[in-house]
């Protein structure tokens, strides 16, 4: 048999097997999502994004974590304002001359109970086995700065502090005489001060670990798409391919189909 008349067959036969392999490329695609072949340079970035949307994800959790504390910071200050709110109510009764020293012990009783409550709080307001608020008074040494790691720089904007120490006034009340229970209120009202003042830097720190979340989410949002040009299929295309493939397909089986009657008719004739 010639050269000639086997090329027709051997053609086909070629086009058929690349056919099907393009259906098989177009059936991975619409599988699993990704591009069969991506080239070495795509593939090279695509790596490099994967890292900084990996870096990203962290960053945001460092944030979140951050948030904890702040969240675990300020309950604990809210529950002492409650507190000094019910020892500054029972300092008012104590300063009206109208209650025997008897009476007054037992005011000052239970003012003691709630200070206890108060240091209790302060002493358990911990995250990680790490204290989250440190009450300083002065010439005390302050706890180090909590430093949170919310970007995926090494620079200080990748960061955010948050300083655990508050100042607070030695919570001495002593409401045993109507004097005494007037310097008290005076104090109350100092640390429910210092108080407000702290929950307002928890405050702005909270803000500034909630911006770095929305950093990051956009930064991921943008590096993923990034990716996803890269690396993602087109279903479409992938569908379109896989159809024209197999449309090809069922035209070369027909051709070698009618090459291959044709060459038998001829050895017949032979």
């Amino acid at each position: 048999m010639s050269l000639s008349a086997v090329m027709p067959i051997y053609i086909a036969q070629t086009g058929i097997t690349k056919a099907q392999e393009a259906q098989q490329e177009a059936i991975q695609e619409i599988a699993s999502g990704l591009l069969a072949n991506v080239n070495p340079a795509d593939e090279y970035i695509s790596q490099g994004l994967e890292t900084e949307i990996r870096a990203a994800n962290q960053a945001m959790e460092n944030a979140q974590t951050g948030i904890n504390v702040t969240a675990v910071a300020d309950a604990a200050l809210n529950n002492v304002s409650q507190s000094l709110g019910r020892i500054r109510e029972l300092a008012v009764q104590a300063a009206n001359g109208i209650y025997s020293d008897s009476q007054r012990n037992a005011i000052q009783m239970e003012i003691n109970h709630n200070v206890e409550q108060i240091r209790q709080t302060l002493g358990n307001a911990t995250f990680n086995g790490k204290d989250v608020l440190n009450v300083v008074s002065t010439g005390e040494n302050p706890a180090p700065e909590i430093r949170f790691q919310v970007g995926t720089g090494s620079g200080s904007e990748s960061t955010v502090s948050y300083d655990p120490n508050v100042s607070l006034d030695e919570m001495n009340f002593d409401v045993t005489t109507p004097d005494g229970a007037r310097t008290a209120l005076e104090s109350i009202d100092n640390i429910l001060g210092d108080i407000n003042t702290k929950r307002g830097e928890l405050g702005a720190t909270n803000a500034k670990l909630e911006s770095s979340i929305e950093q990051q989410m956009t930064n991921m949002m943008n590096s993923t798409a990034s990716k996803s040009s890269m690396t993602d299929a087109d279903y479409l295309s992938a569908f379109l391919k896989f159809k024209q493939a197999g449309i090809t397909q069922e035209s070369l089986i027909q051709v070698l189909k009618s090459s291959m009657q044709s060459q038998k008719l001829l050895l017949n004739l032979i």
